[in-house]
């Protein structure tokens, strides 16, 4: 029972006639740039020009180990904290998990702390 879609123009009252197009459109002329910007200007309109690029965060090469190491940390730190950590990892010849662990160890010995699990 396939029915055939009706046409919302078939047996139509509308009379279209009185839109037509017309022939004599004036279009009104652009103003220059200067009189753009100056007018931007004195509105305080910020520009959209192009911005110098925002330096991107250093590119470190990547560092694949096998250590044996299989838990992972993740934590916000301060941009100059990381690059420390990253110094002295480099400094040492230490990988970045190592140069944590190492800095955990030591923190325990200033705190007088030994670690869990290891002697009473």
């Amino acid at each position: 029972m396939a029915q055939e879609r009706l046409s919302v123009f078939e047996n139509s009252d509308l009379d279209l006639s009185e839109f037509t197009p017309t022939a004599d459109i004036k279009k009104k002329p652009k103003p220059g740039r200067e009189k753009v910007k100056a007018i931007s200007e004195a509105a305080q309109f910020p520009s959209r020009e192009a911005k110098p690029p925002v330096s991107e965060p250093l590119k470190r090469k990547p560092r694949y180990h096998k250590t044996g190491r299989t838990a992972s940390l993740s934590c916000r730190l301060m941009p100059a904290v990381v690059e420390k950590i990253y110094a002295i990892a480099d400094r040492e010849g230490w990988l970045v998990g190592e140069t944590i662990e190492r800095g955990i160890e030591a923190l325990e010995r200033e705190l007088g702390k030994k670690p869990k699990g290891e002697g009473t």
